[in-house]
């Protein structure tokens, strides 16, 4: 795993495009050995999105990932929707669409959030050096704190509004 990180990377045009095969066991077995969690499926991040924040970690850009593409688990297991468009009488074309994820509370919105954490902690799992020492990329406290607070303090300052709590999670991220 060390290797193919210090090795060149090779452009991927779908930052959700999965890990190899090597690196996602390396990854998860780090996790386990360090936390020892297994998460529920509800706020378990699907492999797109683990791979996604775990690419734009070891780049160190990171993006401000809007809550309703966070992919969960259990939200890939969900089946999904088919379309098809008509060309002419005899071509049609069907593709498969991806589950909109419906964000209609705020509590939906902390849920969607937990699972974007878990993520970084996740893909945070690893030691950098700052101002000199060693430190975790990204803890798993820290990240789930963000994620507790946000919504204590939409139920406490934005009175639930999904719209405040939304907002401010917008803005954090993107100072972060």
């Amino acid at each position: 795993s060390l290797r193919q990180a210090a090795a060149p990377s090779e452009k991927v045009a779908d930052p959700n495009e999965p890990l190899p095969d090597t690196t996602m066991k390396a990854l998860n077995a780090d996790w386990l050995k360090r936390y020892a969690l297994q998460l529920d499926p509800q706020v378990d991040p699907s492999e797109g999105l683990r791979s996604r924040v775990h690419r734009e970690f070891k780049k160190q850009q990171m993006t401000v990932l809007e809550v309703k593409k966070v992919r969960s688990v259990i939200n890939l297991a969900s089946p999904h929707r088919q379309e098809s468009v008509s060309l002419s009488d005899s071509v049609h074309l069907e593709f498969h669409k991806e589950p909109i994820v419906q964000v209609r509370s705020a509590v939906e919105y902390y849920f969607q959030l937990r699972t974007l954490v878990h993520a970084w902690a996740w893909a945070g799992n690893y030691k950098m050096t700052y101002e000199g020492a060693q430190h975790w990329m990204f803890e798993l406290s820290p990240a789930l704190a963000y994620a507790d607070g946000a919504l204590r303090d939409c139920m406490e300052f934005g009175g639930g509004s999904l719209a405040w709590l939304h907002r401010n999670d917008v803005l954090t991220r993107g100072k972060m």
